[in-house]
């Protein structure tokens, strides 16, 4: 015989993540680098959705590669501009 129950799937919402600095290298390098993309991904939205201007500038801590950290920089248009207020 069938059964005519339905299965539902719940899902559990995502952990809450405690703020504070995180220890281990490698991970804190992962943490930075997609919530990076995630910033500068939700800038490009703003900017969209909103047309308005918007800039990120963000440089990472010291890593193994790069002692003194990157740059990482987001602007919707040429960032003198910007900054000019024209």
């Amino acid at each position: 015989l069938e059964s005519d129950s339905i299965i539902l799937k719940v899902k559990m919402p995502p952990a809450k993540v405690k703020i504070q600095r995180i220890e281990g290298d490698r991970v804190r390098q992962n943490t930075f680098h997609k919530r990076k993309m995630g910033l500068i991904k939700k800038a490009m939205e703003l900017t969209v959705l909103c047309d308005c201007d918007c800039a990120v500038i963000l440089k990472s801590g010291p890593t193994v590669t790069c002692k003194e950290g990157r740059f990482t920089a987001f602007c919707s248009k040429d960032l003198e501009s910007l900054m000019r207020g024209g």
